[in-house]
């Protein structure tokens, strides 16, 4: 299995592991909760030696996706922080959500945040978490592997990922099956000065099968009867080492999640010390492999609209074209297009008061979300031009104004 596209040089975390001033997190006084700073995209990867979460090749196997917390250099880094999810339409309808945080922000030091969500196709919903102090967890080597207690364990390599969890309400085992390679894609990568934010994804599309188990109201004794799953299914890993409001300015997402076909769109504009510009990438998948996989998208917010409340100015549509100037003309083109706001939500609201006035200091997002977001792909393929047209959702989260 390839990866798509290649990785900066192997010393890319060698190079400088202490990160410029301008773009360290601040330490939060009065001791203030970890939670504070893990809601964005999720930062974090220190520089890993001898294992770089960037890797120099253009093949990754299952040992370029070893948590990249087994480096001692990312245990020792204060503004380390890594995240893997899973993401699953089911068949009839319901979804799966899979989460698993490891930080060291806010003098976490370690410390594992598991959250699991299924709604099931008839409406039921199982909600489960689990959060462990550095001793309360363990990972393994030659692939992503992570084991939180005796309730959760999480593990990605190229082209299988699996999902055992356990609590007083229910159990669910997930297993997912990829053809596809792994990619790394070169508009998901900040990489400046020892400062560095890296976007991986073990499996862009998969098939998923398994089944939950409900335990809560079962009579003891009786036998607890499984519910089958079946579906689609993506995975992505983020990392880096740069503070939130440093790394972005404004950042956006799009997803269509179908039985058919996944689409994913992912970027951001930098911070002013990281240059200012925008970046992106995006991929579309089915059960017959990649459709289209951008690695780098030359990307240009338009239809501004002015938020009342926050005074943001907030991008209605989004333009993407293939970033390799060279191409002429270019080989991939295309829009995002917003209809109508479905929620518009401060993102600092539910943190306590000292919480929301440290953190407002640095930064003040909010996150906009329309979920009938059209989208019109173009991909050209000698002197053919090919359409790929969809509806998704479509999501901007502004963390600080423009100057």
């Amino acid at each position: 299995m390839r990866a798509l596209e290649k990785s900066p040089p192997a010393n890319y975390c060698r190079r400088v592991l202490v990160q410029p001033q301008s773009l360290r997190a601040r330490r939060p006084p009065y001791g203030l909760a970890v939670g504070v700073l893990l809601w964005v995209l999720s930062a974090g990867v220190g520089c890993a030696t001898p294992m770089p979460v960037v890797q120099a090749k253009s093949t990754l196997t299952d040992s370029d996706l070893v948590a990249a917390y087994a480096s001692q250099d990312n245990q020792d880094s204060p503004d380390f922080s890594e995240q893997l999810v899973l993401r699953a339409v089911l068949k009839g309808g319901g979804k799966v959500y899979v989460r698993l945080l490891i930080t060291n922000l806010a003098g976490a030091e370690g410390r594992v945040d598991g959250k699991v969500r299924v709604h099931l196709p008839d409406g039921r919903k199982f909600n489960g978490r689990v959060k462990k102090k550095r001793d309360g967890w363990t990972y393994g080597d030659g692939r992503f592997d992570v084991t939180v207690g005796e309730t959760l364990r999480l593990i990605a390599s190229v082209g299988s990922a699996t999902l055992s969890f356990r609590d007083d309400a229910f159990s669910v085992d997930l297993k997912v099956a990829s053809t596809l390679p792994a990619l790394r894609p070169a508009g998901g990568i900040v990489d400046q000065g020892g400062a560095f934010y890296v976007t991986t994804i073990p499996i862009p599309r998969g098939q998923l099968t398994g089944s939950l188990t409900p335990l809560a109201g079962v009579a003891e004794g009786a036998p607890a009867a499984p519910v089958a799953l079946e579906g689609v299914a993506n995975t992505d890993h983020r990392a880096g080492n740069i503070a939130p409001y440093a790394m972005a300015l404004r950042t956006f997402s799009f997803r269509e999640e179908t039985a058919e076909r996944t689409t994913v769109v992912g970027g951001f504009k930098r911070g002013k010390a990281l240059g200012s510009r925008r970046q992106g990438w995006l991929y579309v998948a089915d059960d017959k492999g990649l459709v289209a996989y951008q690695p780098a998208l030359d990307v240009r917010p338009q239809a501004w609209d002015v938020d009342t409340e926050t005074g943001y100015r907030v991008p209605g549509v989004f333009y993407v074209e293939d970033a390799r100037k060279a191409a002429a003309p270019r080989r991939f083109r295309g829009v995002i297009r917003a209809n109508a706001l479905t929620e518009k939500k401060d993102d600092l609201k539910n943190l306590k008061r000292l919480e929301r006035f440290v953190v407002r200091r640095l930064m003040k997002p909010w996150t906009f979300r329309y979920n009938d977001a059209q989208f019109v792909f173009k991909q050209r393929r000698g002197a053919k031009e090919k359409a790929i047209r969809g509806l998704g959702t479509y999501q901007v989260q502004q963390l600080n104004a423009e100057d």
